[in-house]
């Protein structure tokens, strides 16, 4: 039976400030020690492919990397871009060769051959920010076959109904909820004269996420109104 590994992509702190930490480890289940299987460059994200075990790709400050041999090595994947940052990949699971990775300036990379070669999207048109945000996570819809949810680090949420060829921006009611619960919470601790009202709008906070949005009855010390989930 073959042996199943683990994998560590480092990055960030580490790959800038102690030489020989960066990039992707891989460590056999069987207990043997961690070795460096992707070295030099910064690694943000390692997906193994769920379909073949042999494929593992690294997210890396250049680009995509790929391996066919379970992460022994990794060569650079025919990608049209450099500088570019991946942080994230999702498959598809009606076509496993067909694939996704999101990048940072935001941006997003189909592949349609097993994460050999990709090509980019068109550009979403998000507002403009002072500093490169990420495509952090994807998420199929569950029951919609080719949306797609893309969670952005500081931008929101993109939504894809082709598969991922072309995205829109769908952060407009987010938005718009965290507003209106914003304005709840500073009613709230203004009527309760707390003297930290943004200490307890976060806890209120996590207390909607607790309960998963479930109501608060009104009264005496009780909490405003959640959202439903």
């Amino acid at each position: 039976m073959a042996l199943s590994y683990v994998f560590a992509g480092v990055g960030g702190y580490y790959a800038s400030k102690q030489g020989g930490l960066a990039g992707v480890f891989r460590c056999a289940t069987d207990g043997t020690d961690w070795k460096h299987a992707l070295s030099e460059i910064e690694a943000f994200t390692v997906f193994v492919h769920p379909r073949d075990p042999n494929l593992v790709f690294a997210g890396t400050v250049d680009g995509v990397y790929r391996s066919t041999d379970r992460g022994q090595n990794f060569r650079r994947a025919d990608f049209p871009d450099r500088g570019v940052q991946v942080w994230s990949f999702l498959h598809d699971d009606a076509d496993p060769k067909r694939m996704l990775a999101g990048g940072s300036p935001v941006s997003i990379y189909r592949s349609e051959d097993g994460g050999a070669s990709w090509k980019r999207t068109p550009d979403p048109q998000l507002p403009v920010h002072p500093f490169s945000c990420r495509v952090m996570r994807f998420a199929p819809h569950a029951r919609c076959r080719g949306e797609i949810f893309a969670a952005l680090e500081v931008s929101g949420v993109m939504r894809s109904t082709d598969g991922g060829e072309s995205w829109n921006d769908c952060s407009a009611d987010l938005l718009r909820l965290a507003e209106a619960e914003l304005r709840r919470c500073r009613r709230f601790c203004a009527n309760k004269k707390w003297a930290r009202p943004h200490e307890t709008a976060r806890a209120e906070v996590t207390r909607r996420i607790a309960n998963r949005g479930a109501h608060h009855t009104r009264g005496t010390g009780s909490a405003p109104r959640g959202l439903a989930c």
